[in-house]
């Protein structure tokens, strides 16, 4: 009889580091629900108040670990914005990186940035980019889980929980293009930080293609592969090729996948419902 191969841990990085790594370091960020990629306390909780912070920033689905936290790509001091902010003015240009921007604009509306960089020009301001990190988040609860393997437990619970790639469509595209939309307009660009995981199911979900020669440029994913080190125990982001394009490539490809109905299905539909 064929051996079912052992099941994996579904939460494959805690507290920022690798499951299976169970260094004095790795366990005393366990302990304290410490965050090394924002050197402070972990700040992903959820609706069970009493569980704390959860700590949980990738999770495996079948072959693949996918980040599940935006914290996951701000450590280093934030080194990934600053490498994109000089990649974006060049190396000596200086310029001021900053973080959380929050602009009022209007009664109970915002317009928010999880980073924007302004070249210094002697008299003020030059050019400005603004940044976004995006990670996908998940369907059920990450709880039980995280609870079992703080606790020592031996078994996994049978729990389930999903990733809510519905909300890439509902959430994540419509916010980079409104934010894109304002770079668009200012002759600048937005960048947007991003596994390559969820880069490659925004290209499978919407034809989304890269901009021609002659275009402007005013959006710019840049994706990263996350990838085990074997000699330090924790997990890298290594960057792949970018993908530089416009808002309205990006408006096009969203409305070309739209499916519509067609005319005969809306029709039985209509006869199978009491009139009003």
């Amino acid at each position: 009889m064929k051996r079912e191969a052992p099941k994996r841990f579904p939460v494959a990085e805690l507290f920022g580091y690798p499951d299976g790594n169970r260094s004095p370091l790795a366990e005393s960020a366990r302990a304290r629900r410490w965050c090394p990629f924002l050197g402070a306390g972990c700040t992903k909780t959820t609706g069970h108040a009493e569980s704390g912070p959860i700590g949980t920033c990738a999770v495996r689905r079948g072959e693949r670990t996918v980040i599940i936290c935006p914290q996951r790509f701000r450590g280093g001091d934030h080194a990934i914005a600053r490498a994109i902010a000089k990649e974006a003015f060049g190396e000596k240009v200086k310029f001021k990186l900053v973080r959380e921007l929050v602009v009022r604009t209007g009664p109970g509306q915002r317009w928010s940035l999880d980073y924007a960089a302004a070249e210094l020009l002697p008299g003020g301001y030059g050019k400005i980019i603004g940044i976004e990190d995006q990670a996908i988040d998940t369907t059920g609860s990450l709880v039980p889980y995280v609870q079992a393997y703080l606790s020592g437990g031996a078994t996994t619970p049978q729990h389930a929980f999903g990733l809510n790639w519905a909300n890439v469509y509902k959430r994540i595209i419509p916010q980079v293009a409104r934010k894109g939309r304002i770079f668009e307009a200012w002759g600048s660009q937005l960048y947007v930080i991003i596994q390559d995981e969820l880069l490659d199911y925004i290209k499978q979900r919407i034809a989304l293609s890269a901009a021609q020669p002659g275009e402007a440029v005013n959006l710019v994913f840049k994706p990263y592969r996350l990838a085990t080190d074997a000699l330090t125990g924790t997990n890298r982001l290594t960057p792949m090729i970018a993908l530089a394009t416009t808002v309205r490539r990006l408006d096009e490809a969203c409305q070309a996948s739209a499916s519509l109905p067609i005319r005969a299905e809306v029709e039985t539909l209509i006869d199978s419902k009491p009139a009003l």
